[in-house]
């Protein structure tokens, strides 16, 4: 099994960081693993102005007796530029 691990780091146009905090709530249903990370009000508007460039995260990978077998780092690279009309399109603006 794979799980997302650690804070998530979303790297914005202008130079700015929003770092998502890892909550330790996560899920693993039909071979799909999700996690839950809050933003603050302050960083919604920051993600309706500016598109995102990339994203990092870890995955970590689980057996199936809960035993970390090891953790990969990723970098997600934004290939468009229309995160603003996503988010805004999100939150009903």
């Amino acid at each position: 099994m794979k799980y997302f691990e650690g804070d998530i780091y979303l790297y914005l146009q202008n130079g700015e960081v929003i770092k998502c905090l890892d909550r330790k709530i996560k899920g693993y249903t039909d071979n799909i693993s999700s996690s839950i990370y809050y933003l603050t009000v302050s960083e919604i508007e920051k993600l309706k102005n500016q598109n995102i460039t990339s994203i990092t995260f870890s995955i970590s990978h689980i057996d199936n007796w809960g035993n970390k077998l090891s953790k990969t780092n990723h970098t997600a690279k934004n290939r468009e530029d229309n995160t603003t009309i996503a988010i805004q399109a999100l939150f009903l603006e």
